[in-house]
């Protein structure tokens, strides 16, 4: 999410929840991590609050050839874990690279959850912990493949393309149809365990469709993009996926939120933002990752955060942090992100002030082969 596309929407009505968060809570730029700092994925950084480094991990698999719990393998421990220390709960849905699933005080659905059999995939084991709600997910994925055009048809423009055969018009539906149907098991997920289970101390909610939807279809939407080749047809009908994709985001916002209590404090992010490709010096064309840019959005609102706030410099590392400080869960010193205090109320500090506590680091993650 970035907010060149996300303030101008706020703006014409068309993100109503995040403009309520943002006009009761604080909004603010989101810093990610120079491409050079970054091992392996920023949402990792998000959830542990520390630069990952290569030497810290472990492979996913042990010597002995066992699968090791995904976030084991981080190279530090997610924020969840420290919570769950002091006897709070949390519940987890598709965070990235937490298959497979870990133990914790609570519950995780892991992001293994969107690969739905009907759509060709081998069934996969170890998605959740505990294992028993595994069941609960079948009913309530949504495969591609039983996916209808009006499920997702209101990204797209007119009603021609539901008959058009041209291969690039066919496989580009098929893309929507599919961005849309995973991020549509992950809401219907969240908002099931948070009513059958009860909301715990903390919910953590990732949805990639955005960022699955602007790396397609940023062209027919920005046609003056470096190194857009799309004909006209592909522009007429796919230009607003982007954001009518923000607005989906918007509306799912909105349905976890009305299966959490009124008393939440939601924090909203993004681990980087969406420039669209890029040429380098000598004129290549980069895209993948190069697409990205270094600000993503920060919005919080709720008890513990400051109405109408910005944090001047806050980044990716600094939400575990704060997640703790809001919880009142003393904080690592060997953490590398900060506690965002600029976005947090005055009076929450005074009578909730910071607590930090020496840790162990990553230093305690060794290979269970090892152990043996």
């Amino acid at each position: 999410m970035d907010w060149k596309v996300a303030g101008p929407l706020m703006d014409d009505g068309r993100m109503p929840n995040l403009a309520r968060l943002v006009k009761g809570g604080a909004r603010a730029d989101l810093r990610s991590l120079p491409r050079e700092e970054l091992v392996g994925s920023p949402w990792i950084c998000i959830a542990t609050g520390r630069v990952l480094r290569a030497a810290d991990a472990l492979p996913a698999f042990s010597s002995d050839g066992t699968r090791i719990p995904g976030v084991r393998t981080w190279g530090g421990r997610p924020v969840w874990d420290l919570i769950g220390e002091k006897g709070l709960t949390a519940g987890i849905v598709n965070w990235p690279r937490t298959y497979p699933a870990s133990e914790l005080n609570g519950w995780i659905v892991t992001n293994g959850v969107t690969l739905a059999p009907e759509d060709g995939w081998d069934p996969i084991l170890n998605i959740t912990w505990p294992e028993a709600l595994a069941d609960d997910i079948v009913p309530l994925r949504r495969p591609a493949t039983t996916t209808t055009d009006d499920a997702f048809g209101g990204l797209l423009n007119g009603e021609a393309w539901k008959s058009d055969t041209d291969e690039d018009v066919v496989a580009r539906v098929q893309e929507v149809r599919r961005i849309w149907a995973q991020d549509e098991t992950v809401v219907r997920v969240a908002a099931h365990f948070l009513d059958v289970r009860g909301q715990p101390d903390l919910t953590a909610v990732y949805f990639e469709g955005l960022l699955q939807s602007c790396h397609p279809f940023w062209g027919p939407m920005d046609p003056a993009s470096v190194g857009h080749t799309d004909r006209d047809e592909i522009v007429q009908i796919f230009r607003d996926v982007v954001p009518r994709y923000y607005e989906r985001v918007d509306v799912m916002i909105g349905e976890i939120l009305a299966h959490t209590g009124e008393d939440a404090t939601v924090i909203v992010c993004s681990a980087f933002g969406f420039r669209g490709p890029q040429h380098t010096p000598e004129g290549l064309l980069k895209l993948g990752s190069w697409m990205h840019s270094e600000t993503g959005v920060l919005v919080a609102a709720g008890p513990g955060i400051r109405k109408r706030a910005s944090a001047s410099d806050a980044s990716v590392l600094d939400i575990a942090p704060t997640v703790l400080a809001l919880l009142e869960v003393p904080v690592p010193r060997d953490m590398d992100g900060f506690v965002a205090t600029d976005i947090l109320d005055p009076g929450f500090l005074d009578r909730h002030p910071v607590t930090y506590v020496d840790s162990p680091g990553v230093r305690g993650v060794v290979d269970p082969a090892q152990q043996q």
